[in-house]
Parts: structure tokens; C-alpha cells; sequence
């Protein structure tokens, strides 16, 4: 539920002898959701090293370029949150900095939420058995 103040990455890879074999990517789904959370201002997304904000648009555009760009074979195992993807021919490319990060608002929401639950996990007094007066 809590992510870093800094930005998180959404990538994850595989490389030998300095060449990306496989990578594992933001799936339909993750994008979506980030979606969701950016159109609430709750989250801010970057597809670059630019250190500027893209939107989650920008994101699904990018995973298909470099999908299309580095074709490969899906090797996904039910895991709804990323793709993994084994490149047909191992490539010379940096791995994709494709990552996400909670605004202010992002974190206040989620403070909210860990309170509200947090105060629910805490035991409470019992009270007098009325009947046993």
C-alpha cells in the first residue's frame, strides 16, 4: 500500500552478457489502475529518464513500442500485474525506467486508510457484563 516518496519502478529484467534477455512489464491491467489513481491525483507516473511526468497514456504507448520494437514470447504465469516478456534475440538496450509515485494527496489518502484500519486491529477494552451486577 505504501510506496517510496521517490518514484518506484515498474520494471523488472533479466541480462547476460550485458543484453536484456527478458523483462517484465506493466500489464493492461496495472496500467488501468494507474489509470484510475491518476485521473484522482493520486499518483504521477514518469515513462523517462527526464525526470518530467508523463500520464499513464504515455505509459501503455511506451509498453507497446517496446513491445513491438523487441518482440518476444510471453512467458507470464498468471501474475495480473506484470507481463513477462522473453525477447526472441537478446538486445543492447537499457531496461525501460518506466515507473510511478504517490502525490501528497496519494499519501494523505493512504494515511487515512492504515489509521482507519489500524484503529479497527487494536484491541479494545471489554466491557462490564451489565448482567453480572
Amino acid at each position: 500500500m505504501r510506496g517510496s516518496r521517490d518514484y518506484n519502478a515498474m520494471v523488472a529484467f533479466n541480462k547476460e552478457a550485458g543484453l536484456l534477455t527478458e523483462v517484465w512489464l506493466p500489464s493492461d491491467q496495472t496500467i488501468g489502475i494507474l489509470e484510475e489513481l491518476e485521473a484522482k491525483k493520486l499518483v504521477t507516473v514518469q515513462v523517462g529518464l527526464n525526470g518530467k511526468n508523463d500520464n499513464a497514456a504515455t505509459l501503455r504507448q511506451a509498453v507497446a513500442e517496446f513491445k513491438k520494437k523487441y518482440p518476444g514470447r510471453d512467458a507470464s504465469t498468471g501474475n495480473e500485474d506484470q507481463v513477462h516478456l522473453v525477447l526472441l534475440k537478446p538486445a543492447n538496450v537499457a531496461e525501460p525506467p518506466y515507473s510511478w509515485r504517490m502525490t501528497e494527496l496519494g499519501r494523505n489518502a493512504v494515511n487515512i486508510i492504515l489509521k482507519a484500519v489500524s484503529s479497527q486491529l487494536v484491541p479494545r477494552p471489554r466491557e462490564p457484563d451489565r448482567a453480572a451486577k
